[in-house]
């Protein structure tokens, strides 16, 4: 799968819709972000949102649902929430190397306008302590 690149508005909208915690990088190649179309299927995804979902690259190919990546419902369901009403927050437990990590997630609609751009979402993944992970 080729990088994404993402048009300035969308770089724009991570950078502006997702500060980044003080101490991490915050240029857009060191992001943990999945970026799906409307019809939940991938687009892109930055090698460390793979990583953080238990995924590798090779696993990853374009135009296939989420679901084919992932087999995280509470994942689509961020994502479905964020087509519907624009942005969606939640904490999601993903299988990973045995056991589970819990992920902070942010996902937000980027475009769909009157102009006719096509929207696309995009899931902003930060890992988080957890005292429950396996």
């Amino acid at each position: 799968m080729g990088p994404f690149r993402p048009d300035s508005v969308v770089d724009a909208v991570v950078a502006d819709e997702t500060p980044s915690p003080p101490g991490e990088a915050t240029d857009i190649g060191s992001r943990r972000e999945l970026f799906v179309d409307t019809a939940l299927s991938l687009v892109d995804a930055n090698p460390a949102a793979l990583r953080l979902l238990g995924a590798s690259r090779e696993q990853a190919r374009p135009g296939e649902h989420v679901l084919e990546l992932v087999r995280e419902k509470e994942l689509v369901a961020l994502l479905e929430a964020a087509l519907a009403d624009g942005r969606s927050t939640a904490t999601l437990r993903v299988a990973r190397d045995g056991g589970s990590s819990a992920l902070a997630a942010e996902a937000f609609r980027v475009g769909g306008d009157a102009s006719g751009a096509e929207a696309v979402l995009v899931a902003v993944l930060r890992e988080t302590p957890s005292p429950h992970a396996v």
